[in-house]
């Protein structure tokens, strides 16, 4: 490093020519010893420096980028160089604008510190990686500079003030330690640490607090220039770039939203919306503190990736904070210095789960970082994984959340700089939420760009874990107590202005004035708790209640929740109560928002539909109207936390509570004529029949017999549920509740609807009040809750007799249905054993026999003795047709019967109903083939006995192809002594692995494998992993040392096979020869398509350059014009100069028929074909051919061939436009 250093050519003199006393960089020159002053020289070229150093700078800084450059402080945050040294450049471009402002201005003594800044640099540039911290100091070097040259010519050049002289002073003593600084290079490069930096960084700061005094003494406005420069020296670095901007992505605008919303729908998660809600509520003024704090100011300019936690207690205005950081954010996005953040509000919030789900929340964050802004290009980060995706079509789900970590890291790598800023994060799941926080620390210890992250949450424990180490402000009192002071002086203003506080007091003003200075000196910098508190005060009749009140000690943020609840549940207005129990209910367990107008029909009670404001009132402060998203929810998180712990609010009555209030509602439809099915066109409807079985499900039992009484009777009377979704809102139409059977009276309607619901009390409650004799149910024996009244109110079936048949149809129903607690229910009240089979039949028949544990209850009461093959053949049936990507491998209700100690008897009637099943059920996936398979190896296994025919194994191969290890198991039941070679050859064909060939080899009436043999299998789409298999094996070379020759890879060139065979066989030591490449050219067949083999052995052969091979390229071309290979003639005129396009070539391609083209996509290839020549050959008597053949109509029905533009295109008649070319 000193040989370097040594080697500069920085060469100064010992004095200052022409140096004036007032030039304060020569006065600080002179403070220097002696032997700091010979370090420093002083002859270079003052006018040319600043130039030249800007340009050594911005190329030092592309240097960065390129290699992606940073290097950790001790702390562990990487420094991004890259942007290190863009800081460096502005502060010298700013620093020239100065002099381009001052007319009088003298570069001389001022860029004597730049000098010595470019040769430091010019030191440490040769090796980045070893000094990159150097360069991080000498930006802060390069700020104090330009800085302090600013505030010179602003506050001293210009002025007389009290405060001059000391400006002056600290100035000098500023200058004097940048150039002790900058002389001790050798020694700071040497030991990587000097104390000299701490002495510029504080002597900077006295510099600013004289400049200030200044300013305040004397207006400085006049010099707006100076102004502008000095704040623009304290505004961001520009960080976005203009290549940035221009990408492209050659996408429609329907493609581009499609893309996006795969990625994050927005209508489901309204990102801005949420963050235009919280913004509306901030009051003006607010949140400065946080703006102007230090270390948030460091965060937002460091030049090192960061992640800044904003934590404080529940109710502190963390949100608030939050969107005040993401509307500065948005800001400095908006003057084009920073790239749009990316934002996101969490909500533990019911109705919007996916504000709480990790792969929603990163789904969302990937979609924002996707684009520069909504409208603009996609990044190809996102184009690349969505092609991909979609062309593994998968691209009809949604992104994953491994997806969404991979392509928010690649999209971070495209950025400058990144922002991410998430609010409320202890509302995310807590057993998920450690997703999020690993991912987001992985981001800024990994990524090589700048990073900056903002989170705010409560003080979780394992959010403290994660983010304690991080940079970190806690919200207390002492920092908002000037926003809770506004905050509640403006509250109390607007609840006196409209009347709720101080109505009728006689000092209004004195005690309002008293009333914000308690409740703010009280709240503990609580903004919700000053809010509580002043609703509470609003219930305060006299001045004297109001001043006791605020008088007493005060109460937590708990007690004042339980107040304001005692107030409206105590209250003499009972339908109050309960709509605002029932709004309680509803936004603690609702599935999704709903619409204020659905909303208040909901909450109704006794035919009262509230208002919104009505709501609002009843609700006391607890419930807000979102005005952004239109929809009610909790004024808070602590509301939901404080509601949920009361015994009221328990899971099961919350959803109880919900399900009587959607209850009511179909029942006022029943009266006014609604058919079920004409709910759907009700966005109310819409949310009933999708979620209303879950809430009874989440209600229970006992609640559910108390919903009987008050409502639940008008659901289960319908004569067709089956509009209503599935449990837990399951979509499959095959859950949907069928109607009860036709053969039974009307008046058991309820009793099979309950059935097939699965709701076992309700069920049990029907039945207990029918009797042999038809007598009513014992009203004393039922609880008050449960007694209907007088006239019965359609509990007319409950006097009639449940008879055994209508018994037996129940039975059936909640089979069908997959009610198993039902169905236990109703067998335990089944007589004899008799009807085990039918119900077993029953089950198997049933949609979801492999879903539900139907078949488990049957064997459990009736044991194997049920079962018989045509149950198991009618449950494979119906399970091979519905296997989906969760089913196992094979059949659940086989296996359990075979747990259970199954011994099937496989018969041949049995066989032939398998493959009279296997052929009804021809072209399913093989997945569904396998499974069946399997199951069938299932019962196969329970009989010693049994055989198996080849012909059978035969029969399985063509309709259910099973796996190897499938065939090996079938194979091992074989009499294989009977096996023929043709037999032997077609199994072969349909095997990946050696294994099963092995077998059938042992049979010692099997040929060993030949020439043929192998030349057949290789032919078929498995022979190359089977050939892969078998040269992995220890005999594998011994099997086929005879067979693969040179001669073998010729003839296999000549077959169908695909390269992959050739591939592996290459790799067993063969060569590819002339012999090779003419067998593999050959002849296309009318209508087939060319296989790539010949064109990718080319490619082998031109990367090696084997000139053995090449010798013979112009024999070569002229076949593969013959036999129409087009990819490899195209491949061999392009790759090979000194091939000759003859005219015997030119006749070939221009004379074949296009028929034997292969269809459309060779059409194209032939018409590129015949340009490519154009372009190798003078002749005119080969330009005239050329151009007569690709004039000539095209012969495939359908297409056309057009030229535009000098290009000739084969395309579709019915949708060709010149746009579209």
């Amino acid at each position: 490093m000193q040989e370097d250093l040594a080697r500069l050519p920085v060469r100064l003199a010992s004095n200052l020519d022409g140096a004036r006393n007032n030039d304060l960089w020569a006065r600080a020159v002179e403070k220097l010893s002696l032997e700091d002053k010979t370090t420093i020289n002083f002859s270079f070229d003052k006018l040319s420096i600043l130039s030249d150093l800007k340009a050594e700078t911005e190329a030092a800084q592309l240097k960065c980028e390129e290699r992606r450059l940073g290097f950790r402080r001790r702390n562990g945050e990487k420094v991004i160089l890259r942007d290190v040294l863009g800081k460096v450049a502005k502060w010298i471009s700013l620093f020239k604008e100065v002099g381009d402002v001052v007319v009088s201005y003298d570069p001389g003594h001022a860029a004597l510190p730049w000098a010595l800044v470019r040769f430091i640099l010019q030191a440490s540039i040769g090796d980045l990686e070893k000094y990159d911290f150097v360069v991080e100091n000498l930006e802060i070097v390069s700020r104090s500079i330009c800085r302090c040259r600013i505030v010179q010519q602003l506050y001293l050049d210009r002025h007389t003030s009290a405060a001059k002289d000391e400006l002056e002073l600290t100035l000098v003593k500023l200058y004097g330690a940048i150039l002790l600084y900058l002389s001790k290079a050798k020694s700071f490069l040497e030991r990587k640490k000097s104390p000299l930096l701490d002495s510029i960084t504080s002597d900077l700061q006295e510099v600013d607090e004289y400049a200030h005094l200044i300013a305040r003494e004397d207006d400085s406005s006049r010099y707006s220039e100076l102004n502008r420069i000095l704040l623009e020296c304290e505004a961001p670095l520009k960080r976005l770039s203009n290549q940035l901007q221009g990408i492209q992505d050659n996408l429609t605008d329907t493609k581009r939203r499609t893309i996006l919303d795969w990625m994050s729908d927005t209508t489901k998660l309204p990102y801005l919306k949420h963050h235009k809600e919280n913004k509306r509520q901030i009051l003006k003024g607010t949140g400065e503190w946080l703006l102007n704090d230090e270390m948030y100011k460091k965060w937002k300019d460091d030049s090192a990736s960061s992640l800044l936690w904003l934590h404080g207690i529940p109710g502190s205005g963390k949100s608030k904070l939050t969107s005040l950081v993401i509307e500065d954010a948005f800001k400095l996005s908006a003057q084009g210095l920073i790239p749009r953040p990316a934002i996101f509000y969490c909500s533990q919030n019911t109705a919007e789960p996916l504000r709480a789900d990790p792969t929603s929340i990163l789904a969302s964050i990937a979609r924002q970082l996707a684009s520069l802004n909504p409208s603009s290009a996609l990044l190809p980060p996102v184009v690349e994984l969505y092609e991909e995706t979609e062309a593994q079509g998968s691209a009809s789900g949604t992104l994953d959340i491994d997806d969404s970590k991979e392509l928010i890291l690649a999209l971070i790598d495209v950025y400058p700089v990144t922002t991410i800023i998430i609010d409320a994060l202890d509302e995310c799941c807590a057993n998920e939420r450690g997703v999020i926080l690993d991912f987001l620390k992985t981001v800024i210890e990994e990524s090589s760009s700048l990073v900056r992250i903002f989170i705010s949450s409560r003080e979780d424990g394992d959010i403290v874990f994660h983010l304690d180490r991080f940079p970190n402000m806690r919200i207390s009192s002492g920092k908002n107590q000037v926003d809770i002071e506004a905050f509640v002086a403006s509250e109390t203003a607007r609840l006196v202005r409209f009347g709720y506080l101080l109505r009728n007091s006689t000092r209004q003003m004195e005690l309002a004035e008293e009333i914000a200075s308690r409740v703010a000196s009280q709240a503990s910098g609580m903004f919700r708790w000053a809010s509580l508190q002043l609703q509470n005060l609003t219930e305060m009749k006299t001045d004297a209640d109001i001043c006791n009140r605020l008088g007493r000690n005060p109460p937590s943020l708990e007690e004042l929740y339980l107040e304001i609840y005692n107030r409206i549940a105590s209250s003499q207005q009972f339908v109050s109560s309960r709509i605002a129990q029932n709004a309680f209910s509803l936004l603690l367990g609702m599935k999704t928002e709903l619409k204020p107008d659905c909303f208040l029909t909901l909450v109704q009670f006794e035919d009262e539909v509230p208002t919104a404001t009505q709501l609002l009132d009843i609700c006391c402060n607890l419930v807000v109207f979102d005005e952004t998203a239109k929809v009610f929810h909790f004024a808070h998180l602590s509301v939901r936390e404080f509601l949920e712990s009361l015994p009221v609010f328990s899971r099961a009555r919350t959803h109880l509570d919900i399900s009587l209030c959607a209850l009511r509602q179909v029942a006022d439809w029943n009266r006014a004529g609604l058919e079920i099915w004409s709910w759907n066109f009700r966005e109310l409807g819409r949310y009933i029949n999708k979620y209303l079985r879950f809430h009874l499900e989440e209600a229970g039992g006992q609640n559910r017999l108390i919903a009987l009484r008050q409502g639940l009777w008008s659901l289960l009377d319908q004569g067709d549920l089956s509009t209503l979704d599935g449990p837990e809102g399951n979509l499959s139409i095959r859950w949907r509740v069928p109607k009860p059977p036709t053969n039974t009276d009307i008046s058991y309607r309820c009793l099979f609807n309950a059935g097939a619901l699965n709701f076992t009390e309700i069920v049990k409650y029907l039945l207990d009040g029918c009797s042999d004799q038809g007598a009513a149910p014992d009203k004393d024996i039922m609880s008050p809750e449960l007694r209907f009244s007088a006239d019965g109110s359609g509990l007319r079936y409950l006097f009639r007799v449940c008879t055994p048949d209508v018994h037996f149809e129940l039975v059936k129903h909640a089979i069908r249905c997959g009610a198993t607690a039902v169905l236990s229910e109703l067998l335990d009240r089944t007589g004899p054993d008799t009807f085990g089979p039918n119900f077993a039949l029953e089950a198997a028949s049933s949609a979801f026999v492999e879903e539900t544990t139907c078949m488990e209850v049957l064997m459990d009461r009736f044991g194997l003795s049920c079962i018989s093959t045509e149950t198991i053949l009618r449950a494979v049936s119906v399970g091979f047709g519905n296997i989906t990507p969760f089913t196992s491998e094979q059949s659940r209700f086989v296996q359990g019967l075979v747990q259970r100690g199954l011994h099937f008897h496989v018969d041949p009637d049995f066989l032939s109903s398998v493959e009279f099943l296997l052929k009804q059920n021809s072209g399913l996936p093989p997945s569904n083939g396998r499974w069946f398979t399997e199951t069938f190896l299932l019962l196969v296994d329970t009989d010693e006995g049994c055989e198996l025919s080849v012909e059978f194994v035969k029969m399985m191969i063509r309709q259910a192809s099973p796996s190897d290890q499938q065939l090996l198991r079938m194979l091992s039941r074989c009499e294989l002594q009977h096996l023929v070679q043709t037999d032997f050859v077609f199994i072969a064909r349909n095997c990946k692995f050696w294994e099963p060939i092995d077998l059938m080899l042992t049979s010692g009436v099997i040929s060993p494998p030949n020439f043929d043999f192998f030349l057949d299998i290789l032919a078929w789409r498995n022979g190359e992993y089977l050939l892969q298999d078998l040269l992995n094996r220890e005999d594998g070379h011994d099997i086929g040392r005879e067979v693969f020759t040179q001669n073998f890879l010729e003839s296999l060139a000549a077959s169908s096979a695909d390269r992959e065979a050739i591939i592996t066989l290459l790799s067993s030591g063969l060569e590819i020869t002339n012999e090779v490449l003419f067998s593999a050219c050959t002849e296309v067949q009318p209508g087939m398509g060319e296989n790539d083999k010949f064109w990718w052995l080319l490619y082998e052969v031109y990367s090696k350059k084997d000139p053995k091979v090449l010798d013979r390229a112009q024999d070569l071309l002229e076949k593969a014009a013959k036999n129409g290979q087009w990819e490899g003639f195209r491949y061999l005129l392009t790759e090979d100069e000194s091939l000759v396009v003859t005219e015997d070539i030119v006749l070939l391609a221009a004379n074949r028929e296009q028929s034997q083209w292969g269809g459309y996509a060779a059409a194209e290839k032939r018409i590129e074909t015949l340009q490519l020549l154009k372009k190798h050959t003078d002749s005119k008597a080969c330009l005239q051919i050329l151009g007569d053949a690709i004039a000539k109509p095209c012969e495939i029905p359908g297409y056309k061939i057009v030229t535009q533009e000098g290009y000739t295109f084969v395309v579709k008649e019915q949708t060709w436009t010149t746009k579209a070319l």
